[in-house]
Order: C-alpha cells, then structure tokens, then sequence
C-alpha cells in the first residue's frame, strides 16, 4: 500500500464504503453490538466517551430538558456514533445532520444548534482549533462510553487483522 491508496471521506461515505470494502480501514470506530457483524476489528486503540455539549449559559442541564425545552437542533455527524445513540436515547430529538465535525463545531460555537452529540476529547479539540474556549461549554448527557477500534471492510483476510492487533498490541507495549 502506497499514500496514494489512502484517501479521507466525510463520515458517512467512509463508513458506507467499510460495510462493503473493497480492502478499507476506518478509523477510528466505537464498538457496539449494533456494529460487531457489520465490520471485522483491530484494538482497541483506546477508550472513548460520547456525549452531548452544550454551551455553559444554556439553562438546559439534561438532555430531556434540551429536547424539550430547546427550539434549536442538536447537531451530528451523519451516520456517526453520535447520530445512532441520540436517536436510541431521544428518537424525537431536533437533529441537524452534517457531513463533518467542523461543521458541527461552527454551529455549537455560533449557537446556531443547541448541542452536540459527538465524541467528547474530539469535540473539545475542534472547537479550541476554531478558536473558542474548552471552559465554555459542558456536557449534559453521555450517550455511550466504549473502546475505539480501526474497523476495517469483511473482504480483509483474517491473517491481515491478527497482524495489525499483533501491530497495535507492540504499539501500545512501547508506549
């Protein structure tokens, strides 16, 4: 595999084309059961948690408050792990779907949606890259805590994810 055989798509097309391959890695994924038959799995890389931010002035603490009280959307990556706990958690939430987490970040920052369901550390770095404030906004609600895995398309040969486990398992002994 050469640089040239990577490339980088929104979310969604990316997870579509690792349910089907040919030979395709996504990365990273949380692992759920809804998941575990759809893809084959290299990890974990390392712990994850979810969750909806808000920022600190809105007077919403949970999020049934938010869904209720809000007339304002909740923002999400389209077919991320955000997107498919908050529809379990509060199936008759606003959403607004989006291709990227940029996107999403603008929004929350602008007040354009009332939260973000989205991957905690993640959403905080992207929003620090577009110059606002970690302090400035809080999470209300956890919507899944788990592991982060390279899901990788079925086509993949067995030999080929016991090599990259073996791979991740010597990355994480030298660090």
């Amino acid at each position: 595999m050469d640089a040239k055989d990577i490339r980088v798509w929104p979310w969604a097309r990316g997870y579509a084309e690792a349910q089907v391959g040919p030979a395709t890695v996504l990365f990273s994924t949380t692992r759920t059961d809804q998941r575990e038959k759809i893809f084959k799995w290299v990890g974990p890389i390392t712990e994850t948690k979810v969750v909806v931010l808000v920022n600190k002035s809105n007077p919403n603490t949970s999020l049934d408050s938010l869904v209720n009280n809000s007339k304002k959307s909740i923002a999400v990556v389209r077919d991320d792990i955000g997107e498919q706990r908050l529809a379990v958690k509060m199936p008759n939430a606003r959403v607004i779907k989006l291709s990227t987490p940029d996107q999403a970040a603008k929004m929350l920052i602008s007040g354009r949606v009332a939260g973000w369901a989205y991957e905690e550390n993640v959403a905080y770095w992207m929003m620090e890259k577009q110059g606002a404030y970690r302090d400035d906004f809080k999470p209300i609600e956890t919507l899944i805590s788990g592991e982060l895995y390279f899901a990788l398309s079925p086509d993949v040969p067995d030999t080929q994810i016991e090599a990259m486990n073996n791979a991740v398992l010597e990355a994480k002994k030298a660090n």
